[in-house]
């Protein structure tokens, strides 16, 4: 019954995150939302797998909400699934 609570409150919580990210993410938010330093944010968004938007003359690195989600949760199930 108390795993029940606590996956609730999980499910809450990262539902509330999910809910509060704009749309075109920055590296803050992607750091906000996974807990991490913005220097491990960067060197994540620096890897080739991870889906950010290059757009000319601008340094800013962009990333779009749905393909972050995407690719966070698709790396969640990697993680977690048996070896």
């Amino acid at each position: 019954m108390e795993e029940n609570i606590v996956l609730n409150d999980y499910i809450e919580d990262v539902s509330n995150k999910i809910a509060t990210l704009p749309v075109s993410m920055q590296v803050n938010d992607v750091a906000n939302f996974m807990g991490i330093s913005r220097a491990t944010a960067y060197k994540l968004v620096k890897s080739p797998e991870f889906p950010t938007v290059k757009m000319p003359g601008i340094k800013r690195v962009i990333i779009p909400k749905q393909r972050f989600l995407e690719w966070y949760f698709n790396e969640k199930s990697v993680e977690q699934s048996p070896k």
